[in-house]
């Protein structure tokens, strides 16, 4: 039994110092050749010996004695860079080398301006007066005009109606200096503005001997002397009359 246990004893001794030789045996032989280094998947004995040699194009010394892999490889690969350098546009690595500096941005800088909108304050014109003119209505009854005398300011109206089988008509030196005469058409209503101040007299021409016939006064009666200077005869005279009765009667 001891015996056993003495050979077991002899045989892991001598397993163990085969097993150190083994992992002590590339630095026992001297330096480090014959030891393994795993770079990227690719075993590759370490050189015992670098050489360096200048490569005039690319301005570096290049590492080119690697044991394994030729310097016929290596210096095309090389080559290769150094040509897709010169390819590289003449700004290219100067734009590598300069320091990019960012400067930060100013809160009032970094806003968008945006278009000045002016206000166009519209002035509006003057009110242009829509209201109507008063109008002052005039009935031709038998022979007569009811009423028969008419105080209206400028720019009112005088509409005449019921005006079968008879018309309307200015009487000539009867009216203000400036003013149009008129004459209506006959049974038709008649209707009129005026705008100039005076006194108007005219007549139904077919009814004008009984005397039918009417007195407009339009704001002041600034001609009423001078119609009384015509010196009328017959219903003109009595219509002059009657508007310088109404006239003295009236309060301006």
């Amino acid at each position: 039994m001891n015996k056993t246990k003495m050979i077991l004893a002899i045989l892991a001794h001598v397993a163990l110092a085969i097993f150190i030789v083994v992992i002590l045996w590339p630095t026992l032989k001297g330096g480090s050749e014959g030891y393994n280094t795993k770079t990227t998947g690719v075993i590759v004995t370490q050189p015992t010996e670098v050489v360096t040699e200048p490569i005039a194009e690319y301005g570096e010394d290049v590492l080119v004695d690697v044991p394994g892999i030729s310097e016929a490889e290596i210096v095309p690969e090389l080559e290769s860079v150094v040509e897709s350098d010169k390819e590289l546009p003449a700004n290219t690595t100067e734009m590598m080398d300069e320091e990019v500096v960012t400067e930060p941005v100013s809160a009032v800088e970094s806003e968008v301006t945006e278009p000045e909108v002016v206000e166009q304050v519209v002035v509006p014109a003057e009110p242009v007066s829509t209201a109507e003119a008063t109008i002052h209505e005039v009935t031709a009854q038998v022979t007569a005009f009811n009423p028969l005398v008419v105080f209206i300011q400028p720019g009112d109206m005088v509409s005449w109606s019921n005006m079968n089988g008879h018309d309307t008509q200015s009487l000539a030196g009867l009216i203000p200096e400036g003013a149009e005469l008129w004459h209506s058409k006959l049974g038709e209503n008649y209707q009129r503005t005026f705008t100039i101040e005076g006194v108007y007299i005219y007549k139904c021409t077919p009814h004008f001997g009984t005397g039918m016939g009417g007195v407009i006064i339009v704001g002041n009666p600034t001609n009423m002397e001078a119609i009384v200077a015509t010196n009328q005869k017959g219903a003109a005279k009595r219509l002059v009359k009657k508007g310088l009765k109404a006239i003295e009667a009236h309060t301006f």
